[in-house]
């Protein structure tokens, strides 16, 4: 372990800032949130942005738990953390040492429940306002009867060094979960790589649990005992139908017409949409053929009765219908039925490279 002496001569008093204190832990936990954020959508296939509450409040604890776990190391060997370093901030014991490993997890963990009230909503709350106002009086808080927070100095340099270090880590956030909802698999691609992209895709963006494609593009059940069975009986499934150059994928197509039928019919707005991504998506890496892409899925969502044409990324996308007696609500996507009038449907998709 690193040996460090508290010289007197380079520090203030100690720190009672409660708001050095409060931005100086709150990059830190932005840092474990970014990361843990990273983790979800790279190795776990989890749309982070489509989070429900309560799984986001569940982040919020692994943050902390990394937080117990990588910070009494640091505290050990460094005697500071990212957020505190660069707001000047040290910890010590009363001898002026860095703190041991076990002292500075019991450090931080008292930091969790006095602090941060297990983070449980209200009572976290509560519990900082308390620990603002006892630090903001120079009462002795309930992680620091064995050790002291120290201030190195307040160089203005410090203050920007802070703005920009969340300007950066905001910037790999947004960056880290846009690029995650492009495909695996880029550049020429076979059928077989593209099916790995739309299920893939699928899954992270959650739009269908119980189909995907197998290595040669056709649908298969997807079935909780980890099996598949062929699906393709599935009324509403259209059959893609792949061109291909010496194994390479060039396009996609499907179609699917119905006279005078009176049930339902779905809009195809999800097999239009991941086909783009799996597809298109897969020709150029960056943030850019994702903007190309983003606008194409607006068209997409708020189709017309004439269909749509366009070229992204060296890729014509096109879709047409004939549609008649029945009325489109994008919103759940289906096509419902006009009782009494004569009905025709007519959609095809076509992507060429």
């Amino acid at each position: 372990m690193t040996m460090h002496t508290y010289d007197p001569q380079h520090f203030t008093e100690k720190v009672r800032s409660p708001w050095r204190r409060f931005f100086a832990r709150n990059l830190d936990l932005f840092i474990y949130s970014t990361l843990w954020a990273i983790f979800l959508s790279y190795v776990m296939n989890v749309n982070v942005a489509g989070r429900v509450p309560a799984a986001s409040l569940m982040d919020t604890f692994v943050a902390f738990l990394m937080m117990l776990l990588i910070e009494p190391f640091l505290l050990a060997f460094l005697g500071t953390t990212p957020g505190k370093w660069i707001l000047g901030l040290e910890v010590v014991d009363h001898d002026g040492k860095f703190l041991s490993v076990s002292e500075g997890f019991s450090r931080t963990w008292t930091v969790f429940w006095s602090g941060f009230g297990f983070c449980i909503p209200i009572y976290n709350l509560v519990r900082q306002w308390k620990c603002y106002n006892a630090c903001k009086e120079g009462e002795i808080l309930d992680w620091e009867h064995e050790s002291a927070l120290v201030l190195k100095d307040e160089k203005k340099w410090r203050t920007a060094i802070y703005v920009v270090a969340n300007i950066m880590l905001f910037i790999v956030l947004v960056y880290s979960l846009k690029m995650a909802g492009l495909p695996k698999h880029r550049g020429d691609i076979t059928v077989a790589a593209f099916s790995e992209n739309y299920n893939r895709l699928s899954s992270y963006f959650k739009i269908d649990k119980q189909h995907m494609l197998d290595e040669s593009g056709r649908w298969v059940k997807r079935e909780y005992d980890g099996t598949v069975i062929i699906a393709g009986s599935d009324f509403d499934l259209p059959e893609f139908r792949f061109a291909e150059t010496d194994g390479i994928m060039t396009g996609l197509r499907f179609s699917v017409e119905h006279t005078n039928y009176e049930g339902m019919l779905p809009t195809y707005q999800n097999e239009m949409i991941l086909s783009v991504l799996s597809f298109v998506g897969a020709q150029k890496s960056g943030l850019s053929v994702l903007n190309d892409i983003n606008e194409m899925v607006n068209l997409m969502t708020d189709f017309g009765p004439n269909g749509i044409e366009a070229n992204i990324q060296g890729v014509s996308v096109k879709y047409s219908t004939e549609i008649s007696g029945y009325y489109a609500t994008p919103s759940l996507g289906m096509y419902w039925p006009i009782e009494g009038e004569k009905k025709h449907f007519r959609f095809e998709f076509e992507m060429v490279k």
